[in-house]
């Protein structure tokens, strides 16, 4: 809806400048295409440093001055002094997630939509939107949003093989109804259901996102959800090329973390 310029509406002398920028317009759009109908405000710092570090005085500044960037960091909520009940940052999601897997997946899936790779650097909104304005709301991309795969003999296989082939920009494979309810069967089969894009999909995930990236001085943070079934592996051994804060939210597993010494960080 276009509305008449606000100059029109003015007494003659006067006029104002709105603190709406036309780049905010452009992610409301963005985000309006994957129904999040608003901007979320970043956790404050304090809310973010009891929920990740616990209430211990020593746990974010230990891990800045002596892990981050460096080494793997361990933190035991439990251990830390977190009051879980009270500083459960993911706490709305995942009691999303607790009981009932996997029907949780025929609930959630049918009703996403694609999440477009933006650089974390990109400024110009406007642009990106005419870039990719006829891709806004289309169904789940393959290996882009969303992958199915679990690690047998140390190998990745993905439940959608067929689905690897056309995984290129100019041919992606967008998830079709039927796909979407085979992620339950393939829960069941051992695979993990590997979801990108989750700080545009849960407000609870997209203000604790902005918040690390303010404290962090990041231009922004990703957050991506994995769904393994039990007595299965996901992803088969490998190293990031980024940082990464891993959260168990519901369940149990075993991590193994080993050294890389010959990889340098970026």
């Amino acid at each position: 809806m276009s509305l008449a310029s606000p100059l029109d509406c003015m007494p003659p002398g006067e006029l104002y400048v709105s603190n709406i920028r036309v780049s905010h317009v452009a992610e409301s759009l963005f985000r309006l295409s994957l129904c999040v109908a608003r901007i979320v405000t970043p956790l404050p710092f304090p809310v973010l440093e009891r929920g990740v570090f616990g209430s211990t005085e020593s746990g974010f500044r230990d891990f800045v001055l002596n892990h981050w960037e460096v080494s793997p960091f361990l933190v035991n909520r439990m251990a830390a002094g977190a009051k879980i009940e009270e500083d459960d940052l993911f706490g709305p999601l995942s009691a999303n997630l607790v009981g009932t897997y996997p029907s949780f997946l025929s609930s959630m899936l049918p009703g996403m939509v694609s999440c477009l790779p933006i650089a974390s650097d990109e400024l110009n909104m406007l642009a990106f939107l005419e870039e990719v304005q006829n891709k806004l709301g289309c169904p789940l991309v393959y290996q882009q949003d969303i992958r199915v795969v679990k690690t047998k003999s140390k190998k990745e296989v993905h439940f959608f093989a067929n689905s690897l082939a056309s995984c290129c920009v100019n041919d992606p494979h967008c998830l079709s109804t039927e796909d979407v309810l085979k992620c339950e069967e393939a829960y069941k089969e051992g695979y993990t259901v590997a979801l990108r894009g989750m700080e545009f999909r849960f407000g609870s995930v997209a203000a604790i996102a902005e918040g690390l990236a303010s404290i962090f001085g990041q231009p922004s943070v990703g957050a991506n959800l994995y769904l393994t079934p039990p007595n299965s592996q996901g992803l088969a051994c490998h190293y990031d090329d980024h940082c990464v804060f891993v959260c168990q939210l519901v369940g149990c597993k075993k991590w193994r973390v080993s050294s890389q010494s010959n990889v340098q960080l970026p």
